[in-house]
Protein backbone atom coordinates (compact mmCIF):
# COMPACT_ATOMS: atom_id res chain seq x y z
CA UNK A 1 0.00 0.00 0.00
CA UNK A 2 2.30 2.57 0.66
CA UNK A 3 4.36 2.10 -2.74
CA UNK A 4 1.44 2.47 -4.28
CA UNK A 5 0.69 5.93 -2.81
CA UNK A 6 4.30 7.22 -3.88
CA UNK A 7 3.95 5.78 -6.90
CA UNK A 8 0.14 7.16 -7.77
CA UNK A 9 1.46 10.71 -6.16
CA UNK A 10 4.36 10.53 -8.64
CA UNK A 11 2.34 9.80 -11.60
CA UNK A 12 -0.40 12.57 -11.05
CA UNK A 13 2.70 14.67 -11.65
CA UNK A 14 3.86 13.45 -14.46
CA UNK A 15 0.47 13.51 -15.79
CA UNK A 16 0.92 17.31 -16.20
CA UNK A 17 4.13 17.40 -17.86
CA UNK A 18 2.17 15.27 -20.73
CA UNK A 19 -0.42 17.80 -20.83
CA UNK A 20 2.49 20.73 -21.02
CA UNK A 21 4.01 18.46 -23.96
CA UNK A 22 1.31 18.47 -25.90
CA UNK A 23 0.18 21.72 -25.46
CA UNK A 24 3.86 23.03 -26.15
CA UNK A 25 4.27 20.32 -28.97
CA UNK A 26 1.49 21.53 -30.85
CA UNK A 27 2.93 25.56 -30.75
CA UNK A 28 5.88 24.35 -31.96
CA UNK A 29 4.31 22.61 -34.96
CA UNK A 30 1.93 25.59 -35.89
CA UNK A 31 5.14 28.36 -35.12
CA UNK A 32 7.78 25.94 -37.14
CA UNK A 33 6.58 27.18 -40.47
CA UNK A 34 7.03 31.08 -39.72
CA UNK A 35 10.18 32.10 -41.00
CA UNK A 36 10.24 35.44 -37.81
CA UNK A 37 9.23 32.81 -34.89
CA UNK A 38 11.90 30.27 -36.41
CA UNK A 39 14.76 31.09 -34.72
CA UNK A 40 13.06 31.88 -31.58
CA UNK A 41 11.26 28.26 -31.64
CA UNK A 42 13.43 26.58 -28.54
CA UNK A 43 12.09 28.89 -26.25
CA UNK A 44 9.02 26.80 -26.75
CA UNK A 45 10.74 23.91 -25.02
CA UNK A 46 11.97 25.95 -22.57
CA UNK A 47 9.31 25.81 -19.64
CA UNK A 48 8.91 21.90 -20.68
CA UNK A 49 12.55 21.50 -19.48
CA UNK A 50 11.99 23.46 -16.28
CA UNK A 51 9.10 21.36 -15.16
CA UNK A 52 11.28 18.39 -15.95
CA UNK A 53 13.42 19.56 -13.32
CA UNK A 54 10.50 20.54 -11.47
CA UNK A 55 9.24 17.12 -11.45
CA UNK A 56 12.83 15.22 -11.60
CA UNK A 57 13.46 15.50 -7.76
CA UNK A 58 10.72 14.01 -6.81
CA UNK A 59 10.33 11.28 -8.49
CA UNK A 60 13.56 10.42 -7.91
CA UNK A 61 13.17 10.80 -4.04
CA UNK A 62 9.88 8.71 -4.41
CA UNK A 63 11.65 5.83 -6.09
CA UNK A 64 14.65 5.79 -3.29
CA UNK A 65 11.85 5.53 -0.82
CA UNK A 66 10.15 3.05 -2.74
CA UNK A 67 13.53 0.84 -3.10
CA UNK A 68 15.03 1.25 0.59
CA UNK A 69 11.16 0.93 2.16
CA UNK A 70 12.04 4.35 3.85
CA UNK A 71 8.74 4.88 5.21
CA UNK A 72 8.56 6.80 8.94
CA UNK A 73 5.52 6.18 11.43
CA UNK A 74 5.23 9.14 13.69
CA UNK A 75 2.67 10.12 16.86
CA UNK A 76 2.08 13.40 15.56
CA UNK A 77 0.13 16.52 16.14
CA UNK A 78 -1.79 17.20 12.90
CA UNK A 79 -3.13 20.18 10.82
CA UNK A 80 -4.65 20.47 7.44
CA UNK A 81 -6.92 23.48 6.05
CA UNK A 82 -10.28 23.30 5.14
CA UNK A 83 -10.80 24.02 1.43
CA UNK A 84 -12.63 27.29 2.47
CA UNK A 85 -9.65 28.50 4.26
CA UNK A 86 -7.23 27.62 0.77
CA UNK A 87 -9.68 29.03 -1.79
CA UNK A 88 -7.60 30.27 -4.52
CA UNK A 89 -4.21 28.46 -3.40
CA UNK A 90 -3.54 25.24 -5.84
CA UNK A 91 -1.35 23.59 -3.14
CA UNK A 92 -1.99 24.64 0.33
CA UNK A 93 -4.76 21.92 0.29
CA UNK A 94 -2.64 19.00 -0.59
CA UNK A 95 -0.39 19.81 2.43
CA UNK A 96 -0.61 18.14 5.58
CA UNK A 97 1.06 20.27 8.67
CA UNK A 98 2.46 18.02 11.26
CA UNK A 99 4.71 18.81 14.44
CA UNK A 100 6.53 15.89 16.02
CA UNK A 101 6.69 15.07 19.68
CA UNK A 102 10.56 16.66 19.28
CA UNK A 103 8.32 20.09 18.39
CA UNK A 104 9.64 19.38 14.54
CA UNK A 105 7.31 21.06 12.28
CA UNK A 106 7.43 19.50 8.71
CA UNK A 107 5.12 19.99 5.35
CA UNK A 108 4.18 16.72 3.82
CA UNK A 109 2.38 16.50 0.62
CA UNK A 110 -0.67 14.39 1.07
CA UNK A 111 -0.68 11.40 -1.37
CA UNK A 112 -3.70 10.15 -1.28
CA UNK A 113 -7.38 12.69 -0.65
CA UNK A 114 -8.90 10.56 2.36
CA UNK A 115 -6.69 12.64 5.03
CA UNK A 116 -9.25 14.72 7.29
CA UNK A 117 -9.39 18.42 7.29
CA UNK A 118 -8.48 20.14 10.62
CA UNK A 119 -6.32 19.40 13.35
CA UNK A 120 -6.10 15.84 15.03
CA UNK A 121 -3.17 13.81 17.10
CA UNK A 122 -3.12 10.81 16.63
CA UNK A 123 -0.17 8.02 14.19
CA UNK A 124 1.05 9.33 10.72
CA UNK A 125 3.28 7.27 8.13
CA UNK A 126 4.85 8.81 5.54
CA UNK A 127 8.25 8.49 2.80
CA UNK A 128 11.70 9.70 4.46
CA UNK A 129 12.72 11.71 1.47
CA UNK A 130 10.20 12.44 -0.81
CA UNK A 131 7.90 13.66 2.41
CA UNK A 132 4.43 12.00 0.97
CA UNK A 133 1.97 11.57 3.88
CA UNK A 134 0.89 7.66 3.27
CA UNK A 135 -1.53 7.30 6.00
CA UNK A 136 -3.09 9.01 9.24
CA UNK A 137 -4.29 7.09 12.11
CA UNK A 138 -6.22 9.46 14.87
CA UNK A 139 -6.47 8.92 18.40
Amino acid sequence: MNDTTVISYILTRWMLWLIIFFILSALFAMYSFIKRVKKYRWLLVLPLLLYTIYAAIPTINGFIDISQDSYITQSVSYYRPSEANTRGSLTASESIQVTLSTGETLTLKCGDTNFPYGRYTGVIVYAQRSKIAISFTPD
